[in-house]
């Protein structure tokens, strides 16, 4: 019965272990909104070569488009330096909002290896109750 124990609190720890590291390292990541604007804005960002990611979000308006690493799209980084997130691009205007989503599963694991340590914390205290443990 304590083989059991142990083997449980083993894979508990290392699912706990690889979520932390995973969300802490790999875990989030940016998506892209665009949404057409009818009017020129009083401030905008002048894009001549926008990034793949960037023609993916104006050609689908109101559609997530997924980055994934912050690192993939310098768009963050140009909002930040002109304070806006409305573009121009060919002579259109857009208006392309910036978010952080839950990409990877890393989240997930961590969740659910947290479940699994109350579970696992119940029952043990069940058996020692019982004078199993």
């Amino acid at each position: 019965m304590k083989t059991w124990v142990l083997a449980v609190a083993a894979v508990l720890s290392v699912t706990t272990t690889v979520g932390v590291v995973g969300e802490c390292f790999f875990g989030g990541g940016m998506t892209l909104v665009a949404e057409k604007l009818t009017e020129k804005p009083d401030v905008y960002i002048p894009l001549t070569e926008p990034d793949h990611y960037v023609l993916q979000a104006v050609s689908n308006p109101g559609e997530e488009v997924v980055v994934g690493a912050w690192g993939n799209s310098e768009f963050d980084e140009m909002v930040e330096t002109y304070g806006t997130d409305n573009v121009e691009i060919n002579g259109n205007y857009y208006e392309i909002q910036v978010y952080s989503m839950e990409i990877f599963f890393w989240g997930t694991l961590l969740l659910l290896s947290l479940g699994g340590w109350v579970v696992f914390g119940i029952i043990a205290v069940a058996l020692v109750v019982k004078g199993i443990l």
